[in-house]
């Protein structure tokens, strides 16, 4: 039945056999973008605020029409650490939304996990798989109803109005922000009739998993410009945990376990240091997220601080702290 669902879902949406290249050079520009989801957008800095600034370094010369900052509080309360109306900041789910009709380019920029209590939920959450997705792939429940509150409150409205039919959607974030971003991706595709898969551009940065096998495999089928970027060992992509095989990834029959989607650009890492991501390898498969046969999916998963600072830090610097600073390599 498992196969039988997948299947019928390829005949709708057809299978892509040629897939784009990986560009470093416009990955750090929607990086710059997904920077820009960390601060909060200022209308009254004219211009000159740290997202205003971002979005002219991705976009030089390039109007935008639209930019606002939307933030919901997300997912589920867990114990102690969230009071029961679940507004204070650190379960709160930020996302930066900008429009360009001179360049018809729709942005869609996810924050990431922002203090301990909101990822002790997402960890306690993994263990979640209840809900059922469109087209039938289970999906982490708590990311997954951090989504749908940010498409109720902003992201429908933009992606389904007729003066924006045909723009290219750059769909983007950052650990947390890049799970909301690939159900984001999932969600327009499913359920936005005129939208196409060279549409949408998506490009993650240490996402963790996000859904089952049949999730994994319709998202690569919906999208063909779909790139899951990971530094090192980064511990979050491989979580939450999976199911292994006996090839040491993860069981892609069995459809209560997680399975993430391609394709996944493995940068080394620096043998000096945990900040610099070195030089990157993208001979993981353009279909299977979970390839085990490559090094990148063989990568190994620190714990502690080793591995936070992995996770915080891509293309050098620290994404929240960059985003804060306008985008500005340090020197």
């Amino acid at each position: 039945m498992y196969k039988v669902i997948f299947l019928g879902l390829i005949s709708i949406f057809g299978v892509q056999t040629q897939y784009p290249t990986y560009d470093e050079t416009y990955a750090k520009r929607i990086f710059n973008l997904a920077a820009s989801a960390y601060p909060v957008y200022d209308p009254t800095a004219n211009g000159t605020g740290p997202i205003d600034v971002c979005l002219s370094k991705s976009f030089p010369n390039v109007n935008w029409d639209a930019k606002q900052t939307h933030t919901v509080s997300c997912g589920m309360g867990w114990g102690p650490f969230l009071n029961s109306c679940q507004e204070n900041e650190n379960n709160e789910c930020q996302m930066l939304v900008a429009v360009s009709t001179q360049s018809s380019t729709i942005v869609l920029a996810f924050r990431g996990t922002i203090g301990a209590s909101q990822f002790l939920n997402e960890l306690k959450s993994g263990y979640d798989m209840s809900i059922v997705f469109d087209g039938a792939p289970r999906v982490n429940s708590y990311f997954y109803k951090s989504m749908l509150k940010l498409w109720d409150s902003v992201i429908k409205d933009i992606v389904t109005n007729p003066g924006y039919s045909g723009y290219r959607i750059i769909i983007t974030g950052h650990s947390l922000g890049g799970a909301l971003a690939s159900l984001t991706a999932y969600q327009i595709r499913y359920n936005v009739s005129n939208t196409s898969p060279d549409q949408i551009h998506l490009v993650t940065f240490g996402e963790p998993r996000t859904g089952d096998y049949i999730y994994a495999n319709n998202l690569r089928n919906y999208i063909n410009y779909i790139f899951r970027v990971v530094h090192g060992s980064d511990p979050i992509p491989h979580l939450p945990f999976c199911s292994s095989n006996s090839a040491g990834g993860c069981q892609s029959s069995n459809t209560n376990q997680y399975y993430q989607h391609a394709q996944e650009i493995w940068y080394h890492g620096a043998s000096t240091d945990n900040y610099h991501m070195g030089t990157y390898d993208d001979s993981c498969s353009k279909t299977d997220g979970e390839d085990s046969s490559t090094l990148p999916g063989q990568s190994p998963s620190p714990t502690g601080y080793n591995g936070g600072v992995v996770h915080t830090h891509y293309f050098d610097v620290d994404i929240s702290t960059f985003g804060a600073n306008y985008c500005v390599y340090p020197s």
